[in-house]
């Protein structure tokens, strides 16, 4: 719509046009007629304000047009305390527009501050500029409608503070869970894995090879590692006694052994096969921990018996000898890898070797048997407790750590909170 001197107003019938960046006018008159007749219709009073001339020709290039509470007022001294003091009507407001002539000739806005920090009136007599500026004129329900709106201002922005505050701590917490929850889910599967192995192996154990009483046959009959050769778990250490058809498996130096128990599970086999009883001899143990370093299993008729005749009195029924100087045996060493070595190996016997149905029994009894299958699944159960502890232990780790990274963002937002309460007690007290 266009004014009676071709300049552009700001009211088509009743809808507002609102200044832009970039928006043109043909000169400065239009531009303060436009933004006067804004102003009128949004409840304000403009004020032509600052302007900046040309160095050259001394003409306005730029011009700034504000609201009427722009600034403030000056504190002048009273000349007299009985004068009524002037209301005040400056409040600092920023809104504004500024526009500026181009090498065109017409005048362009390059800024434009639209928000008030007062009350914007619309007066009901025709919006005239008087009618404005005297509904500024304050009276004690403007001062209570200027601090209503104050204070309604510093509530929005602390309300929006506390969300945004709250929006935060809800998505962390949010991530904080999806976490664990992710974690959850990989730890059940690692525990689903285990017991799937566990079960398994509890499988593959019990149709391994076992001992029978009369001569140490497999009895399983459904797993044929070789047909030459043969290998018989032993469940104590995990090593094995391999023979080749009916042919004896020796031991000889260097010869490796998960553990002491492995040694002598070997030897005994051996032992039962070529025809003696093994014993398990003297030890040598560590002067730190006093753990074994190594153990000499020998043959039954290792040594000689010691006479106590003379020293209680003739004995009535001479025992039988057992003892025949026999020097076979084995010597096992604990290496720094862990495992135990084979390192000396007398073979020969000074007596006959006899392979005894009895003396296998008496090597291999019940209680032997009982003795395996115990040390055995102590060794499964030691893997499994080992495998369900390290997954404890990544789970809790990663719970302390998301725990700590909560408890800090929780801690930074405590403290903006506290800079929203300061802030919002300031204004406070300066009334």
């Amino acid at each position: 719509m266009e004014s009676s001197n071709g300049k552009e107003l700001a009211v088509c019938e009743d809808e507002i046009i609102e200044p832009y960046v970039g928006m043109e006018f043909e000169s400065e008159e239009a531009a303060k007629v436009f933004y006067d007749a804004y102003a009128t219709h949004l409840g304000f009073v403009m004020r032509v304000d600052a302007f900046r001339r040309s160095l050259r020709d001394g003409k306005v290039i730029c011009r700034r047009l504000v609201c009427n509470k722009e600034g403030f007022r000056r504190n002048r001294p009273r000349r007299s305390e009985s004068r009524k003091p002037r209301a005040i009507t400056r409040e600092g407001c920023k809104a504004m527009i500024m526009v500026k002539r181009e090498k065109t000739g017409k005048w362009v806005v390059s800024r434009f501050v639209k928000e008030h920090n007062h009350p914007l009136v619309i007066s009901s007599s025709g919006n005239s500029r008087r009618s404005l500026l005297l509904s500024q004129t304050p009276d004690e329900k403007d001062k209570k409608i200027r601090e209503l709106s104050t204070e309604l201002m510093r509530e929005r922005k602390r309300s929006a503070a506390y969300q945004e505050q709250l929006q935060s701590v809800l998505k962390d917490i949010e991530e904080h869970t999806h976490h664990l929850s992710r974690n959850i889910e990989d730890i059940i599967q690692n525990v689903n894995d285990i017991e799937s192995k566990r079960q398994k192996e509890e499988i593959r154990v019990s149709r391994l090879r076992v001992f029978d009483l009369s001569g140490f046959e497999s009895m399983d009959l459904e797993t044929h590692i070789d047909e030459e050769a043969r290998t018989i778990e032993n469940a104590t250490g995990g090593e094995s006694v391999s023979r080749e058809g009916d042919a004896i498996l020796e031991p000889y130096e260097g010869m490796e052994f998960e553990s002491e128990d492995a040694a002598k599970a070997f030897y005994d086999e051996y032992a039962r096969r070529v025809g003696f009883v093994m014993r398990v001899m003297s030890c040598r143990r560590s002067e730190v921990d006093g753990r074994i370093l190594s153990r000499r299993l020998g043959c039954n008729k290792e040594g000689f018996c010691v006479s106590i005749r003379g020293k209680f009195g003739p004995v009535r029924k001479p025992r039988a000898s057992t003892r025949e100087g026999c020097k076979a045996m084995i010597l096992v060493k604990s290496m720094k890898s862990g495992k135990w070595v084979v390192t000396r190996f007398v073979k020969e016997h000074n007596h006959p070797l006899v392979v005894s149905a009895r003396e296998c029994r008496h090597t291999m009894d019940e209680k032997d048997k009982k003795i395996q299958e115990l040390t055995a699944e102590l060794r499964r159960k030691k893997r499994l407790c080992a495998a369900y502890r390290e997954q404890l232990l990544m789970f809790m780790k990663d719970v302390e750590d998301h725990t700590e990274q909560l408890s800090m963002k929780v801690q930074l937002v405590v403290n903006n909170v506290r800079e929203v309460e300061s802030e919002e007690q300031e204004p406070t007290q300066h009334r």
